[in-house]
């Protein structure tokens, strides 16, 4: 059977009609909610029991909303590159292509083994439940764009660590995330040590963490605890983490590795980059571990020599503002990356 332009609608607004309407025009509360959502037109009253096209399918996704799903991500996709593989988009309206391109971007509608759309076909109950699978659920989708998380991604997220983190923060590579830094901080006295927060206010970690909830947190050590015995650093990094997802059980967690260092400057007998290496090897069993997203700064920012290149460092640790800019805009990308692995 075919879906009808009521049927989509319904798909569309169900959630805001508490019970199924009854009668001839049991679509009227779902066109209601259509026509006040900008989704539909008063012209479209009389098409409301007919079978749907493609490219008006593609015309009320687009105007109900395919990108709600990805709050605080900026959705990044090349039209020139998604239009060379859509052999029939020139035969389209302009509204209707923009439709389509934004709807195959969002992998919620595809085209035919013929390279082309199909605006004119019509859809089946059955592709009418799968589109509405896609377009309802991230898991699902077969997304053929990218995403960069922009400053309201943070706006629930918290920066934690050590003075890399405070300089993330204070050279404005990322201007909207919470934060709570120390300068020398470890993970061996994280549970000791006052953090600054970014009005310069001094906190016990476990009085900065009550009394408010984040959505994400983002995990700076690994430079300092290259002064420790690495023997013991995993189990002092697994209480962090203990600690974290007590205090914030709801949180999503990500760990940066370590940056390399520029040895010319910064390098001695403890603080180097085999050391370094040994320490983000801890950092990512501990990502494995705890389900965290890695944050592969060390990999981003080596050069092929396995060093912080000069140019971005001041002394040998810490990097410049471009080097910040780097790092930051490596979080923004790789942060905003979902979890979006479930297959069809």
């Amino acid at each position: 059977q075919l879906l009808t332009k009521a049927q989509l609608v319904k798909m569309l607004f169900a959630d805001a009609v508490p019970e199924q309407p009854v009668g001839a025009d049991w679509w009227e509360p779902y066109f209601t909610l259509a026509l006040e959502a900008g989704v539909l037109t008063e012209a479209d009253r009389e098409s409301m029991p007919q079978p749907l096209d493609r490219g008006e399918t593609a015309l009320l996704l687009h105007r109900r909303g395919l990108w709600e799903i990805t709050a605080g991500l900026e959705v990044q996709y090349d039209p020139a590159e998604l239009a060379a593989g859509i052999g029939d988009l020139e035969s389209m309206s302009e509204g209707q292509r923009a439709a389509v391109l934004a709807a195959y971007a969002a992998g919620v509608l595809e085209g035919y083994d013929d390279g082309c759309f199909h605006p004119e076909r019509q859809l089946t109950r059955a592709e009418g439940a799968q589109l509405l699978l896609r377009f309802r659920e991230s898991a699902y989708r077969k997304w053929k764009c990218s995403f960069r998380a922009g400053d309201a991604w943070f706006h629930d997220c918290l920066l934690l660590g050590n003075s890399l983190a405070g300089g993330l923060s204070q050279t404005g590579a990322l201007t909207a995330p919470n934060i709570l830094y120390r300068n020398g901080g470890s993970v061996y006295t994280f549970d000791t040590d006052e953090y600054l927060d970014g009005n310069g206010r001094k906190w016990l970690l476990s009085d900065a963490l009550s009394g408010v909830r984040y959505e994400k947190i983002i995990v700076i050590y690994g430079t300092n605890e290259m002064g420790y015995e690495i023997e013991g650093l995993y189990d002092r990094l697994r209480q962090l983490m203990e600690f974290l997802c007590s205090c914030q059980p709801d949180a999503r967690l990500y760990i940066c590795t370590a940056p390399p260092l520029y040895e010319p400057y910064g390098g001695t007998e403890y603080f180097n980059n085999e050391r370094c290496r040994l320490v983000n090897e801890q950092l990512m069993l501990l990502a494995e571990e705890w389900d965290a997203r890695v944050i592969d700064v060390w990999s981003r920012m080596a050069d092929e020599a396995g060093s912080l290149p000069e140019e971005l460092t001041w002394d040998g640790i810490h990097p410049t503002p471009e080097g910040y800019s780097i790092w930051a805009d490596l979080i923004r990308l790789e942060a905003a990356k979902p979890r979006w692995d479930i297959p069809l």
